[in-house]
């Protein structure tokens, strides 16, 4: 324990560390807001999209020609549409009891049932 003499001089050295470590605070609290405030606004000053090069249009159209496209899609559609219409007339002529309308009858019926579309329940 300091002694009773010493307490004032204790008292005032006391006062000034007390002091100076509150000014210390109070720069620190200052400098860190400082930093915040300056890390924000860098972050607002970077550009989110950085321009490599300038678009330059192009001298002619590249790609598919669309009348190419177009074209091969019409004969497409005519020449599936013409072998879907001579099967199906191929079809209709086939007897009954031909083996190959029997074995197609006979697939669309296991599929109808494998897949519960005959109105029954497995």
């Amino acid at each position: 324990m300091p002694s009773l003499r010493t307490l004032p001089t204790l008292n005032y050295r006391y006062a000034d560390l007390y002091r100076q470590a509150k000014i210390q605070e109070t720069v620190y609290e200052f400098l860190t807001q400082q930093y915040e405030v300056a890390r924000l606004q860098e972050v607002k000053e970077l550009p989110t999209v950085r321009v490599m090069d300038r678009a330059v249009p192009p001298e002619r159209k590249s790609g598919p020609s669309r009348i190419l496209v177009v074209g091969l899609s019409v004969l497409g559609a005519l020449l599936l549409a013409s072998f879907l219409i001579i099967e199906k007339n191929r079809w209709a002529q086939l007897s009954a009891d031909d083996p190959r309308r029997l074995l197609a009858a006979e697939v669309a019926g296991s599929l109808r049932s494998a897949t519960g579309r005959d109105g029954t329940r497995r």
